[in-house]
């Protein structure tokens, strides 16, 4: 038995005290103001689509963005590039175009204006997979391979 008779038995004070805190606590009343978190008003703001990078692949697959210069093949490259647009579904240039099949007349190339097209989309990045060149004075068989030239994208 214990000595002072209360074995088994809580005291009132202790359990009142013990019930107090419990309502306390139940209540959210510790004492401090609760941090309520952010308040956020209106509507979500809407995710742009068009916002994702967008890239041309060269020959070897290496991704550019508004290139100075770039190998649209292995025998033909673009140069001198100055881009009118980027961004949108077709990117627009002017420079100018050579190749192996035109040197040595040629070592300047041809004055040609550029069109990128066909975006392919893949998570968080775009690729133009087109691109016509028009080049006055291109000889005809290099002016018909290079309008809508296929260009490469790394996830096609």
């Amino acid at each position: 038995m214990a000595r002072n008779g209360w074995a088994g038995r809580r005291r009132p004070a202790a359990t009142a005290v013990s019930l107090a805190v419990a309502a306390l606590a139940l209540a959210g009343g510790s004492g401090c103001a609760a941090d309520p978190g952010p308040h956020v008003e209106g509507p979500a703001p809407a995710v742009d689509r068009d916002s994702r990078p967008l890239y041309v692949s060269d020959a070897a697959g290496e991704p550019l963005q508004r290139p100075e210069r770039f190998a649209v093949t292995e025998f033909t490259s673009l140069t001198g590039l100055r881009w009118e647009s980027w961004g949108e579904s077709s990117a627009r240039a002017t420079g100018r175009v050579a190749g192996t099949w035109c040197l040595p007349e040629c070592e300047g190339g041809y004055a040609a204006t550029v069109e990128l097209s066909a975006p392919a989309v893949r998570e968080r990045v775009a690729y133009y997979t087109r691109v016509t060149v028009d080049a006055e004075g291109l000889p005809p068989g290099h002016a018909a391979e290079l309008a809508g030239l296929r260009l490469y994208a790394p996830f096609r």
